[in-house]
């Protein structure tokens, strides 16, 4: 019915003689009533829609009832970086060639992870915990295709359907490894030292599946896992190393044996000290050496063990930036000292949380030092 009115308003115009364009157009103008074809009476719609007033539509179209109300607006879906957005999804390399998983060192040129490459592995590290204490497990079975980033937000794209045993979660910890390393190296350098300790980590982890694990030692185990030393921020082992041992020395005798216990379970080789010297960093080599009345000494003062190797690694941390003899500067930037240290000794980092987190579970006086470090 409204075409119809239309068409006979355009008739009335054509006898009063009104100009309405070329031929062509009036000709499809009267002749559509009569053509059962579809696309000319689109054409004609469409002719019509385009020359009449918009204001003036709604009337010849019957809808009386837009008159004096604004334009609708049909709202469109825009990737405006929404992390739930599922087209805003995009691999982990196309992420990490927006925001690398390393860096160069500038001073001693190592390899060092940049904060976003720790986020990520993180990311999926906790991915796979919350799985497993939610009880489920993807046994292993994704792959490098269902790995994927959201923004800044890591997500495994399927759905964990195995049971959570403790096997499965040890097949998720592995797989994930094996995905991530192959971001954090080159083919002419190695990943940091750090990340090769988070991978030996999670490919052959400290608790195995044979005897079967208790609950308490799965407890331990998880809490291990969600702290990784090789995924904190340098300075976080830092800060945890010299609050353990400031804690270890207010403590009664039974408390401190069993932390003594502890550090001691940490394996370092009884030549450590030269060990330190074939390293050729001056930092290192100074402090091992350190005397204070004998500034040239050049033999190691410290003793055998895990907690003389602790000892010198606090030193490091304490006196590392100090002036040489001369006067001259050591590091541009302290935070140096907490590279040197992540690289040449992530391994013992990670062996001394393991062995205070099982042996003390970083409780007592040793829960101010946790606290901070999570």
């Amino acid at each position: 019915m409204p075409f119809v009115l239309l068409w006979m308003i355009w008739i009335f115009m054509l006898i009063g003689g009104v100009d309405l364009g070329c031929s062509i157009i009036r000709l499809i103008i009267l002749a559509s009533p009569f053509v059962m074809s579809n696309w000319v009476l689109s054409s004609v719609q469409l002719i019509v829609n385009h020359m009449w007033p918009s204001w003036l539509l709604p009337l010849l179209q019957g809808n009386w009832s837009s008159i004096g109300q604004p334009p609708t607006v049909v709202e469109q879906s825009v990737d405006n970086g929404d992390p739930g957005l599922a087209e805003n999804l995009i691999s982990v390399e196309d992420y990490l060639d927006q925001y690398p998983a390393m860096m160069v060192h500038p001073t001693y040129h190592f390899q060092i992870p940049t904060r976003e490459g720790l986020n990520l592995w993180q990311g999926f590290l906790n991915i796979v915990l919350n799985a497993y204490e939610g009880n489920e497990s993807y046994a292993g079975t994704f792959t490098e295709e269902h790995l994927m980033m959201s923004g800044s937000e890591c997500r495994i794209e399927m759905e964990p359907t195995y049971p959570a045993t403790f096997e499965n979660l040890l097949l998720d910890l592995a797989q994930l490894a094996t995905l991530l390393i192959v971001y954090f190296g080159t083919p002419n350098l190695l990943p940091p030292r750090c990340i090769q300790e988070v991978y030996s980590a999670m490919t052959t982890p400290r608790l195995g599946a044979v005897p079967a694990p208790s609950a308490q030692q799965l407890e331990i185990f998880l809490k291990f896992m969600r702290n990784l030393p090789g995924l904190k921020p340098v300075r976080k082992n830092n800060t945890f190393l010299s609050k353990v041992f400031q804690a270890r020395r207010g403590m009664g005798t039974i408390p401190k044996a069993t932390v003594d216990a502890a550090i001691a379970q940490v394996v370092v080789a009884t030549n450590w000290m030269y060990t330190i010297h074939g390293l050729g960093y001056v930092i290192l080599t100074r402090t091992v050496n350190y005397r204070k009345y004998n500034p040239h000494n050049t033999v190691p003062v410290y003793g055998q063990g895990a907690e003389e190797f602790f000892r010198f690694l606090r030193n490091v941390f304490e006196h590392g930036g100090d002036l040489d003899d001369n006067g001259r500067e050591m590091v541009w930037d302290m935070e140096d000292l907490d590279y040197i240290v992540a690289e040449f000794f992530s391994d013992k980092m990670a062996e001394l949380v393991w062995h205070l987190v099982m042996g003390v579970d970083m409780t007592g006086r040793l829960s101010h030092a946790w606290d901070d470090y999570q």
